[in-house]
């Protein structure tokens, strides 16, 4: 199979990857309403960059020993975006309801959360069928990394994009809505709660 249809390919998944729900609901509470865009951009870049090198590293480790994610394994990283999707939820619920009222607070992003998010995500998606397959239709563990570098290089721009239009779409929700923060921020903090419970569930019955 021809290598650059492959890599093409990769990177157009990894473009498509990063609009999951789960990383999609995490997003929205990361990313505060009111938040610069250039501050929105931060957030989706380090959550891209956490995805990527903690996805390939283990994508590449286990090509090196042969080996897949144990079924045990790949329930207990989905079992944990689904948690860490509901304290995020919470989390932001409960700052929409300390700061949302405030018309003249700013909206911030939180700093290196993204980063640690996105590793999260990076792990429970190392079982994933986008990064499995290719490893069979590939070769080479040269042209295998060449793939998930393509991928990363997808979901990062993606998400990057992704961020920054829902900064511009928050701001001007802000500045047209009383009380804008607070729907707003409590809105991302229940979606993401209930795709939580959602990805909660779905992992502990597989």
């Amino acid at each position: 199979m021809d290598v650059i249809l492959i890599l093409s390919g990769g990177v157009l998944l990894g473009f498509l990857h990063s609009f999951d729900p789960d990383h999609l609901a995490a997003m929205t509470t990361l990313v505060a309403p009111g938040a610069p865009q250039r501050q929105a951009r931060r957030a989706g870049l380090l959550w891209g960059c956490g995805h990527s090198i903690v996805l390939c590293a283990a994508a590449v480790t286990l090509a090196l020993l042969g080996m897949r994610v144990a079924p045990v394994f790949e329930t207990g990283f989905e079992t944990a975006v689904g948690a860490a999707l509901i304290v995020l939820g919470l989390w932001r619920i409960s700052v929409a309801l300390r700061d949302g009222s405030q018309a003249q607070a700013n909206g911030r992003t939180s700093s290196m959360l993204p980063l640690w998010v996105g590793m999260l995500h990076g792990l429970a998606g190392t079982a994933g069928i986008m990064i499995m397959v290719p490893l069979l239709l590939l070769e080479s563990l040269p042209a295998y990394a060449a793939y998930l570098v393509c991928f990363s290089a997808g979901s990062i721009l993606s998400m990057t994009l992704f961020t920054s239009a829902l900064a511009r779409a928050q701001g001007a929700l802000v500045t047209r809505l009383r009380r804008g923060r607070l729907w707003l921020g409590a809105g991302a903090g229940m979606l993401s709660s209930g795709v939580g419970v959602w990805w909660l569930g779905g992992a502990l019955a597989a």
